[in-house]
């Protein structure tokens, strides 16, 4: 772009977001406005909710309709259903670059969408306030996104915080205003915590445990066979599946506890003095609540399975928490859809002595075994 029409487009830009309510109307239009400026095919800009409660889509431009069925504008969504890459940029405060929308992990949910573009990049750009995230942009490129440095849009980003800023007051003031008495926020209920806030968790209740000779345990949960199922059914049913084992372990994990997402595809539940046979009985009881859900596709209605592995300090011989959630993780990995042992008990690297082979490992519900993999539900009567 011409530096003399980029200057132009800038100040227009400034103008548009100096204005009181710059997001209530014309959203699309700096959308556009911003694309332009970073020579993308397309641009999605979404606002981190009062008090960081989940997220929800300002305004958008250039992106398939698939895309604004998955975040229709100004609809409150928690934090996990956002793609990989915008999950990792909210995360680190960095931006996030994806080279190849198709081949990533991260953007496995995105294939169809970067399809129906022609789109092969994106930059997942963080806009902080403060040293806090208060919203992210998700541009798509056609070829190679350009490095950050040399991204206009990464330099604008003080230009949309502050409008920004302004645009979650006001929502704020008019939530308050609107709410019903004793009304909840759903995302707010959920009390899932995102990767940052779930490490510190753990680092402190290990802390503590090593400081005072107490006790703590870790439960990690995975659906099973992610890789068949987004090969077979789509990377949108993964995230149905990650999201429903999200709700089941909100719903089953105690006040005590400390629950949230670990990566993109693993939950992760802290129990402070919490014994084996205490993180043992939760952990299937929200295994057995995961395997009811009835997920539909097409015709068809799914029933998947999930699996859960339980390390618990000082038995496991950690060194820190972190130690105690990479032993979980590894042992998990090996151990995903292992038919007939969906609770796995488990060492840290370096403890004294190996678990107690006599420990009891419950099955999950014959209907979320795997080795057919995902059981086909019966339809009722009159569908």
């Amino acid at each position: 772009m011409d530096k003399d029409v980029a200057l132009e487009e800038v100040l227009t830009l400034a103008g548009r977001l100096a204005r009181e309510n710059a997001f209530e109307v014309g959203a699309g239009e700096l959308c556009r406005g911003l694309a332009g400026l970073g020579e993308a095919r397309a641009l999605a800009l979404f606002g981190v909710l009062p008090g960081g409660a989940g997220f929800d889509l300002i305004g958008a431009f250039g992106l398939p309709v698939d895309y604004l069925r998955r975040f229709p504008p100004r609809e409150a969504r928690p934090f996990a259903q956002l793609p990989g890459d915008l999950r990792d940029a909210l995360q680190r405060a960095q931006v996030v670059s994806v080279s190849h929308l198709d081949g990533d992990p991260r953007t496995l949910s995105l294939t169809g969408v970067a399809r129906q573009g022609d789109f092969q990049s994106t930059l997942s750009i963080p806009i902080v306030l403060e040293r806090q995230t208060i919203g992210l942009l998700h541009v798509f490129y056609g070829q190679d996104a350009p490095s950050s440095p040399d991204n206009l849009l990464v330099r604008l980003t003080p230009l949309l915080a502050n409008a920004l800023s302004r645009d979650r007051l006001s929502r704020a003031l008019h939530d308050v205003d609107r709410r019903p008495s004793g009304g909840l926020d759903p995302v707010v209920t959920s009390g899932l915590h995102s990767r940052g806030p779930l490490e510190r968790v753990v680092q402190h209740a290990h802390a503590v445990a090593d400081r005072y000779g107490s006790k703590y345990a870790v439960v990690l949960y995975a659906v099973d066979h992610v890789d068949r199922l987004a090969s077979r059914y789509g990377a949108t049913l993964v995230e149905e599946a990650i999201h429903e084992l999200g709700l089941a372990v909100a719903h089953e994990h105690r006040a005590a506890d400390q629950a949230g997402y670990a990566d993109e595809l693993a939950l992760l539940v802290v129990m402070p003095q919490t014994l084996e046979r205490g993180a043992f009985s939760q952990a299937e009881r929200t295994l057995q609540r995961f395997s009811r859900v009835v997920f539909r596709h097409g015709d068809d209605r799914l029933q998947l399975s999930a699996s859960a592995s339980i390390s618990c300090y000082p038995e496991n011989g950690a060194q820190s928490g972190t130690a105690s959630v990479d032993a979980a993780r590894e042992t998990l990995a090996t151990a995903l859809g292992t038919a007939g042992q969906r609770l796995i008990s488990i060492a840290a690297t370096g403890a004294a002595s190996p678990p107690d082979p006599t420990v009891t490992r419950p099955r999950a519900p014959a209907a979320a075994d795997e080795a057919r993999g995902p059981t086909v539900a019966p339809r009722p009567r009159g569908e």
